[in-house]
């Protein structure tokens, strides 16, 4: 029996030691490089602000994560007994983060999500539906986000809600197509043999084919993680007074501050990949039967 090679190939099998080597050449070898560009710019620019050291980036992320002070204010109870107040006042990285990420993007995530899911399942399940929504939820997917920004700001304002629905606007209708296609993919066989045991047209839609779909749309959400962030990011830049992209880009204005600048933008990243990786988590531990059926 031929001996399956470890390196190259298409078999190829590396052990997990040697996936966590290959995983690792990219970023060793990016941050060397930044290194020795970033030393050698400071070398002939020691005042420079284009490529700070790891250091100095190092500070400056501190003083952005860290709480700027106390606020400590007695209050009396019934007139007579007194209770201190002690109030931690907030650092700018973790106030944006909580801003952006929890009820900015994961609030137009989990939204654009859950209506794509629906229309998708319910315009491949309702032929009616594929001649009356089907076309416009195309055509509408091709309308840049950046288009439509000035008129969320006109009609909505600076405030939250155009920012969550910018948001909702660059996903829900490539979830939609994508619910749509995965949907239509299920084999017929499935189908019929549920509608032979009595499934009315609901049952069969909501509980034989939209639990089928549910770890596709996991998929769909990873998939499409950097468009949420795009648009997060393209409206703080826009119309914001807090959020990660709003700080980069009053970074930028001020600066430029790439100390600054260089930490929210890996932090992002960081960011990204947590949900990725979450959602991938949740996608095993919950359909282990479609991971499975992918290896094999």
């Amino acid at each position: 029996m031929r001996k399956r090679a470890l390196l190259l190939g298409i078999h190829a099998e590396p052990p997990r030691w040697l996936q966590i080597v290959y995983m690792s050449i990219v970023p060793v070898i990016a941050i060397a490089g930044y290194y020795w560009i970033s030393s050698n710019y400071l070398a002939d620019n020691p005042h420079g602000k284009l490529l700070p050291s790891f250091m100095m980036m190092l500070r400056r992320f501190l003083v952005l994560t860290s709480f700027s002070g106390i606020d400590f204010e007695l209050n009396w109870v019934w007139g007579f007994i007194p209770v201190p107040d002690i109030t931690l006042i907030g650092s700018l990285f973790w106030g944006d983060t909580a801003i952006s990420l929890f009820l900015r993007l994961l609030t137009g995530l989990t939204i654009a999500s859950a209506v794509g899911l629906i229309l998708g399942l319910n315009i491949a399940m309702f032929r009616t539906l594929q001649f009356l929504v089907l076309p416009w939820v195309t055509v509408l997917s091709f309308v840049p986000v950046v288009a439509v920004m000035p008129i969320l700001l006109i009609v909505l304002g600076i405030g939250e809600e155009a920012k969550i629905v910018l948001i909702i606007l660059g996903l829900v209708f490539i979830i939609t197509l994508s619910m749509y296609e995965k949907t239509r993919e299920i084999a017929q066989e499935l189908l019929v043999n549920a509608r032979t045991l009595g499934a009315t047209d609901l049952g069969l839609t909501y509980r034989v084919v939209l639990p089928m779909v549910i770890p596709d749309l996991l998929q769909t959400m990873r998939l499409n993680m950097g468009i949420a962030w795009y648009c997060l990011l393209m409206g703080e830049a826009i119309a914001a007074q807090q959020g990660l992209g709003y700080r980069i880009f009053l970074f930028r204005r001020v600066g430029p501050d790439m100390a600054g600048i260089l930490p929210y933008v890996i932090c992002i990243t960081l960011f990204a990949f947590a949900i990725y990786y979450l959602l991938g988590c949740i996608e095993r531990r919950l359909f282990p039967w479609k991971t499975d059926g992918e290896k094999q």
